[in-house]
């Protein structure tokens, strides 16, 4: 039953209104395999709602009818939630996402999810680091981010960037567009420790792709030799730990800074960024210049 008298509101146009459950067809199951996310409705709503009782969870999930009115649906729904709470602001929609992600993680695991690969350990990582070599960053032929062709199509439709977003979102992109691009969805920023949700009627993603190892530094340690083909690997690697998604906000301070210049603010993913650094500069042979060398050397010795 849902959990929240109303005065103005009648209960049961209410409760007729909101759906429990929502599909996506099977033209969508490639970015959508349910349950895609949970949405708590919590607190003080609006002056019409009155919390009586714990909070529901609407569940988004994929299904296998072939229903193209489906999407159609959703954002329907979703816009009568907006024009039913109007008063709930974007602090609030955030809190929302957070608690409700919270509480499902009690049952299943919230955050970045299984698939991601995860960089070497410690040890590891301080051998790699042992056998870096330290050179001054070339800076002619000067970088050219054309240089690196991306993102490429991977699969059927989907590029590099749409596989990394959906491999990290916290829960099941929950939208795509004609072109299987996602429009909606939740993501946990490892950079700035944010979470990042994004309603089907998104104009653009606040979340972007980033390279561990930037382009631009991958040049300058050595990719200005590598082939074209090469270079495209490089920054289409979405299976080792060279590609992660994070906010936009994070992405931009980092910018192409190494680690003596920029490091995550939140603390407790930076042993695994150095790491992860550390791993793909090793892989692909780069060098290390002398202060991002002892920057490694800092951090991996406090993991």
């Amino acid at each position: 039953m849902w959990p929240y008298s109303t005065s103005r509101l009648g209960s049961a146009r209410l409760i007729q209104a909101i759906p429990q459950r929502l599909s996506f067809p099977r033209a969508l199951s490639f970015l959508c395999q349910g349950p895609a996310l949970a949405i708590p409705i919590v607190g003080r709503m609006s002056a019409r709602l009155r919390p009586i009782s714990a909070p529901p969870i609407l569940y988004l999930t994929a299904s296998s009818r072939k229903d193209v009115r489906a999407k159609a649906r959703l954002e329907q729904q979703l816009r009568f939630l907006r024009r039913a709470f109007p008063r709930l602001s974007s602090p609030i929609m955030r809190l929302a996402s957070l608690l409700g992600l919270a509480a499902v993680g009690r049952t299943q695991t919230i955050g970045r999810r299984g698939n991601l690969p995860d960089p070497v350990d410690v040890a590891t990582a301080k051998r790699y680091l042992d056998e870096l070599t330290v050179a001054t960053p070339v800076t002619e032929p000067a970088y050219d981010r054309k240089m690196f062709k991306h993102w490429v199509t991977i699969s059927g439709k989907c590029n590099t960037r749409e596989i990394v977003l959906k491999r990290d979102a916290t829960v099941e992109v929950m939208a795509v567009d004609s072109e299987y691009k996602p429009t909606a969805g939740s993501w946990l920023s490892d950079y700035d420790g944010h979470l990042i949700t994004a309603p089907a009627d998104s104009k653009a993603l606040p979340v972007d792709v980033d390279h561990i190892v930037p382009l631009k530094e991958a040049w300058q340690a050595g990719a200005w030799e590598w082939t074209a083909e090469k270079r495209k690997r490089f920054a289409n690697d979405f299976n080792g730990s060279q590609l992660l998604a994070v906010s936009t906000e994070s992405n931009r301070k980092k910018g192409d800074k190494d680690p003596s210049k920029w490091m995550p603010s939140n603390p407790a993913f930076r042993c695994k960024y150095i790491r992860a650094w550390i791993q793909v500069k090793h892989e692909y042979g780069l060098t290390v210049g002398e202060a991002e060398k002892a920057a490694l050397t800092k951090y991996i010795n406090e993991c």
